[in-house]
């Protein structure tokens, strides 16, 4: 059980028991997902009351604040990373503190475009190649399990075995759900 969840059911369980208004507040600035694990899709989030940090005042955060179903509100931190690019060349870094994957990109101007970002804690990992075909190089013998995503079938893991100095091929298959 994550800190999340103990957390939502916590501010529910003070509502409910003490009868009290209680505001539940996204600790995460970028890739909350307390909207996603309340089905709340606000349409303003912590990051909007920023540029106000100096003057905030009640009915500034009673705009951002969104009701939940239960009665409790919540503060939600932005769903996806969503940067404003500058000229042609301008570059952003983005510093993750932990493994979060798949993080969704958007474009707000442009609405085909996005995209998928995995960080994770090790340095085994690939996109696919035109082919499909993905190479893990500098593997140590282990034990593994490879997982491979995608982002509307979701995901298929499979456990491979690989000794020093062996190549190992797995196949992934996915189906129109």
């Amino acid at each position: 059980m994550g800190c999340s969840t103990i957390a939502i059911n916590l501010a529910i369980a003070l509502h409910e028991q003490l009868d009290v208004r209680v505001l539940l507040m996204e600790g995460k600035m970028i890739f909350g997902h307390l909207g996603l694990m309340l089905n709340l899709r606000p349409q303003n989030t912590i990051a909007d009351l920023i540029p106000h940090a100096g003057a905030l005042d009640d009915s500034l955060v009673e705009e951002v604040v969104s009701r939940h179903a239960s009665g409790i509100d919540v503060l939600l931190g932005p769903p996806d990373l969503n940067v404003g690019q500058g000229t042609n060349g301008a570059e952003n870094t983005v510093r993750f503190e932990r493994a979060e994957v798949m993080i969704p990109f958007k474009c707000d101007v442009h609405g085909w475009m996005g995209a998928y970002l995995g960080v994770v804690a090790h340095p085994f990992f690939a996109v696919t190649a035109d082919d499909g075909a993905v190479t893990l190089p500098k593997l140590p013998p282990g034990t593994y399990v490879v997982e491979a995503w995608h982002e509307v079938y979701g995901a298929q893991q499979q456990t491979v075995t690989v000794a020093a100095g062996e190549t190992k091929a797995l196949a992934f298959g996915f189906q129109d759900k």
